[in-house]
């Protein structure tokens, strides 16, 4: 869950402790169903003692560009409704966050911004009607602003051994 901050990005808390009055506040949760075609949505409060909570303006959001990550080493793919393969570049432009990890400043990842378009480029392969399937990676916050590490690059090693130094 996270708050937004007053000088940007969000600020991302786990513990009914940190709940305290607040009045109107939008709290914001992400979440990605990977295969699920289906997800149940609970709202509620764990470990609280006394007070009230208010839910009011629920929704679910659908942004599967959101914290896109468009990085060669990642596998990405779209289908049409018959499930004929499509191609980025070339029948819908690949997305690019142009906020991906520059929340309040950089190195910082939200849930708050706004996604970038899926752009249709080739309209002789998708009609009116069809149902695209797009699948990629993206950088999912959890937490206190952090983001996964992704072991598969080998720019994490080096990055590592710096913290690792610095410590």
């Amino acid at each position: 869950m996270s708050l937004p901050k007053q000088n940007g990005g969000r600020s991302y808390f786990n513990s009914p402790n940190k709940l305290t009055t607040t009045g109107w506040e939008e709290v914001r949760i992400a979440f990605n169903s990977l295969n699920a075609t289906k997800v149940n949505l609970g709202l509620t409060v764990f470990g609280g003692k006394n007070g009230t909570i208010w839910w009011d303006d629920i929704s679910v959001i659908d942004t599967p560009s959101l914290n896109w990550l468009n990085r060669d080493d990642l596998p990405k793919s779209i289908k049409n409704t018959n499930r004929r393969k499509l191609t980025f570049g070339t029948d819908v432009r690949t997305p690019k966050d142009d906020k991906l990890g520059i929340s309040g400043h950089t190195g910082a990842f939200d849930t708050h911004h706004q996604p970038p378009s899926i752009r249709i480029t080739n309209t002789g392969n998708i009609k009116e009607g069809d149902i695209i399937e797009i699948n990629g990676y993206h950088a999912l916050p959890t937490a206190n602003d952090q983001v996964s590490a992704s072991w598969n690059h080998p720019e994490i090693y080096r990055r590592m051994r710096q913290v690792h130094q610095k410590l």
